[in-house]
């Protein structure tokens, strides 16, 4: 016991210790009773950039950084024409905060080793996030109605990530023991998306699981089967049939294609495609302000609601312009992690290939331009597709 302490001791870099502090305060924490942790993470990522800085004597990753600021630079520029200045400029300094703390994290990340347990620890963080929130549900009163924004946390964006962490830790589990701390950090996963109803998000893990699934032998594909079997009696037992019943009605809903199933929520999606269409046709260059599509829509309906949409919401709010900027970041991503030497196998740049395209599927339901947990994911699909030798095309 005593030499495992070590070992595990000595594999705790200082390094590694900011990251996992830093995600867990940063991410884990961002809930509005434990906002004050929040600072320590602050503080915990200053003391790493700073000592890493010193050591690698450069910046790292000047790319991201270029068209990060590119990005921060014309949302602020698109304020003096936006249709509600204070909107944008307030948007924009969510955006500035959550991009310039995430190039300061990536600079703590300069090896492989730094890079897998920096990938791991933005799951856990973002699985803990999801953890506190369900605390404050009471799963035994659910019925036939969704969970409402719980301390005006919005409950669609928990579901994101605690969705992402369940497609690493069913990844992490197809590389090891079926039944290992992997397996279980993905049931609990999948537990909480079927409690938070975010059909988006289950919707995410099953195609994680699809994709996967195309890669894997006899063997891991009959492990999955025994997965899902396993967690269809957890959820039985756990979760209210009625509230079950819900989800599942819901989900069967989800049919863009024809009129007659589909429900109100996505009808209204669909609506704010057309709408956003309208805008983003009267001014295609410039848009009309960063986030502004929420002020374009009020004025139309006399409803303030925002787009839904990350294409959409960055088409209106920055025309052509913002939205080449923003998803050159994506088809750079795309570039590098594409290998015509090497056919995909089920490694590390599968699981980033993955976990790409789940982010892009994402924009169709929600606006992540300002989102912290987004922006760390981006970053680090960024630098695991453009440092290469980190992944070593290797399972683990």
């Amino acid at each position: 016991m005593s030499n495992l302490i070590k070992k595990i001791s000595s594999s705790l870099k200082f390094n590694k210790i900011c990251i996992a502090l830093f995600l867990i305060f940063y991410i884990g924490c961002y809930y509005p009773t434990l906002l004050k942790y929040v600072k320590i993470g602050y503080v915990v990522l200053f003391i790493g950039v700073v000592s890493s800085i010193l050591k690698n004597k450069k910046i790292l990753y000047t790319n991201f950084i270029f068209i990060s600021i590119l990005f921060i630079s014309y949302s602020f520029l698109s304020v003096l024409w936006a249709e509600n200045v204070s909107l944008a400029l307030n948007s924009t300094i969510l955006l500035l905060k959550a991009s310039l703390i995430t190039i300061a994290f990536s600079q703590l990340i300069s090896n492989g080793d730094d890079f897998k347990w920096a990938l791991l620890w933005l799951f856990l963080s973002g699985l803990f996030f999801g953890i506190v929130y369900i605390a404050h549900v009471n799963i035994a009163f659910l019925g036939n109605n969704r969970i409402n924004n719980v301390l005006e946390v919005n409950v669609n964006i928990v579901a994101m990530y605690v969705s992402f962490a369940a497609v690493y830790f069913l990844y992490k589990t197809l590389n090891s023991k079926l039944l290992s701390t992997n397996s279980v950090l993905f049931l609990v996963s999948f537990i909480i998306l079927i409690v938070l109803g975010s059909r988006k998000s289950i919707l995410t893990v099953i195609l994680g699981m699809l994709m996967f699934f195309t890669k894997l032998n006899l063997k891991l594909k009959i492990n999955i089967v025994f997965l899902i079997s396993l967690f269809i009696l957890l959820i039985l037992s756990i979760i209210p049939r009625e509230y079950l019943a819900f989800v599942l009605e819901r989900g069967l809903n989800l049919n863009v294609f024809s009129e007659n199933t589909i429900d109100y929520s996505d009808q209204l999606r669909l609506n704010f495609i057309d709408y956003g269409m309208s805008y983003f046709i009267q001014n295609p260059i410039f848009g009309h302000g960063f986030y502004n599509f929420a002020i374009l829509y009020e004025n139309s309906t006399g409803i303030r609601m925002y787009s839904h949409n990350n294409f959409i919401e960055t088409l209106v709010g920055g025309g052509l312009i913002a939205f080449m900027i923003y998803y050159s970041i994506y088809i750079k991503i795309f570039n590098q992690i594409r290998d015509k030497k090497s056919n995909f196998v089920f490694d590390y740049r599968y699981l980033l290939l993955v976990l790409f395209i789940l982010l892009l599927f994402n924009h169709i339901a929600i606006v992540v331009l300002t989102d912290r947990f987004i922006w760390l994911l981006l970053a680090l699909l960024f630098i695991g597709t453009y440092k290469k030798y980190f992944l070593g095309y290797q399972q683990g």
